[in-house]
């Protein structure tokens, strides 16, 4: 998972104290929160959060998108299946994890 802040730039040259008191605000909750989803964070970089979750990095069982999906929605509902797709293909490229097909599937695993 991937995520920045929108017109973080801006916010900057506005008022730069004013937005890293909110940026250390919300990155508290947002760390906070990747960590009770079992997620870790990878990097940082000013506004922006890398972070992976251990249903896929850690998974020997090499689960589908659909199954990776499946297990996330529960603990965080607003997650789209292309979130699931786009972080997969990120992750890959990354090094991350390995794209198998099996047979018509394609399964994803460490």
């Amino acid at each position: 998972m991937s995520i920045d802040v929108v017109s973080y730039s801006a916010m900057m040259g506005a008022d730069e104290e004013g937005t890293l008191r909110l940026l250390r605000a919300h990155r508290t909750y947002t760390d906070n929160s990747i960590r009770n989803r079992s997620g870790r964070i990878a990097n940082t970089a000013g506004d922006s959060i890398l972070a992976f979750y251990r249903a896929v990095v850690e998974d020997t069982t090499h689960p589908s998108a659909e199954e990776v999906h499946a297990r996330l929605h529960g603990r965080m509902s607003s997650l789209s299946q292309a979130t699931v797709y786009r972080t997969l293909e990120f992750l890959e490229a990354q090094g991350m994890v390995r794209r198998e097909h099996r047979g018509r599937r394609v399964r994803w695993g460490p």
